[in-house]
């Protein structure tokens, strides 16, 4: 909860009272299943390849769908087009190109405010384990790659 204090500081520099509010898990599922809140903090994370399921994140469709992953209530008749861009692509290129105009259109929506991010992990660990010199692009890769080098 410490994250959320400077952005509510923030908040009420621009003159807006915010607070937190802890619910326990069911009432906190019930409330994003009804749109019942004013801000809530959503991590989402896509495959490298979207598809699909993109419909459920962005579409007009899902805005007022309960329990949608639509929780921006995105409602745009733009995004559903570049949605089917997105799942209709019959080439990489096509399909970066398509993800890379969804993207803007998205962000120029302001549907969220970015709230924390880091681009990489701290990790300790013992120095008595190898790891591959190439790590994985799009994972940790802990522990799948890593092995002892004790003496057996």
């Amino acid at each position: 909860m410490p994250h959320h204090n400077a952005f509510i500081k923030n908040l009420g520099i621009l003159g807006i009272e915010a607070n937190v509010r802890i619910v326990d898990a069911v009432q906190y599922r019930r409330r994003l299943d009804d749109f019942d809140f004013d801000i809530v903090v959503q991590r989402f994370g896509f495959s490298s390849t979207p598809g699909d399921t993109l419909r459920a994140f962005f579409t007009s469709r899902s805005a007022s769908m309960r329990g949608t992953h639509n929780v921006g209530g995105i409602a745009d008749p733009v995004i559903d087009a570049l949605v089917e861009s997105v799942i209709a692509a019959n080439s990489r290129t096509d399909l970066l190109t398509a993800c890379k105009a969804l993207d803007r259109v998205i962000r120029s929506g302001r549907y969220w405010v970015p709230h924390w991010y880091k681009a990489a992990h701290w990790l300790a660990y013992w120095d008595s384990f190898g790891r591959p010199s190439a790590q994985p692009r799009y994972a940790l890769a802990i522990p799948q790659t890593w092995w002892s080098n004790a003496p057996s």
